[in-house]
């Protein structure tokens, strides 16, 4: 669990401002029998203590790779309508142009309207 969920609860609960986390535990039959509240920051330093090592800001700096490259993509396709897609096969991202795609249309009427 440590190597796993601890940081993905780390990085939504990091970037949400989420201080603490509710963890429960259950029984064999799935029944919950214990919930712990856990302060995020506390998460890298748990997950060590049990023998799985992560750095926090590693993550943070993937994201912001990530977030880099998909505003050079947008930026390559201004006024498209693009989706981004992950492939856990491949372990990657794609991004592709949508055909006569209507969500930069949309997104600005509603920004310029204030209305859906």
């Amino acid at each position: 669990m440590a190597r796993f969920k601890y940081p993905t609860w780390w990085v939504q609960s990091w970037l949400a401002g989420v201080s603490k986390i509710g963890m429960g535990e259950r029984n064999t039959a799935g029944e919950l029998t214990n919930v712990e509240l856990i302060s995020t920051r506390q998460l890298p330093n748990m997950s060590a203590q049990m023998g799985s090592r992560w750095n926090p800001w590693e993550y943070i700096s993937f994201l912001d790779d990530v977030l880099a490259w998909m505003r050079a993509q947008t930026a390559a396709s201004p006024g498209q309508h693009i989706t981004f897609e992950y492939t856990p096969e491949c372990r990657a991202i794609t991004s592709s142009v949508i055909a006569n795609g209507t969500l930069p249309r949309r997104v600005c009427d509603i920004l310029r309207t204030g209305r859906r």
